[in-house]
């Protein structure tokens, strides 16, 4: 992955991080961007937000891993009213001895997203 791309991924890293801060400040009633001194009434709402989202891409990770599969950074989807639209992984390796390893990398997500609630 080009360090262009990191680049790139970090930057809507950071983007998903403020708009899931922004969709708790909605739920709560407040524009997060408009009062930003609300921060940590828009905190575990957001956080909680963001943490699913993560334990989702875990889930992808976690399979491509156990089926040797290299994976780029995740590329999240900042949404201003949900906080993301998730995030959009691309395969940078594949073993392609069937289809069932290019479906499975992608069935491991609400796993971990159970096992953490």
């Amino acid at each position: 992955m080009l360090r262009s791309q990191k680049a790139f991924a970090g930057i809507l890293l950071i983007a998903t991080i403020a708009t899931s801060l922004e969709a708790a400040g909605l739920l709560l009633n407040f524009d997060f961007f408009g009062n930003p001194g609300r921060f940590q009434e828009a905190l575990p709402i957001g956080a909680g937000i963001f943490a699913i989202l993560v334990a989702h891409e875990i889930g992808h990770w976690l399979l491509a891993r156990r089926h040797q599969i290299r994976l780029s950074w995740p590329f999240f989807l900042p949404a201003v009213q949900i906080g993301s639209f998730g995030a959009i992984t691309r395969f940078e390796s594949l073993c392609l001895t069937g289809r069932y390893y290019l479906i499975s990398p992608w069935q491991g997500q609400p796993q971990v997203v159970l096992f953490l609630c």
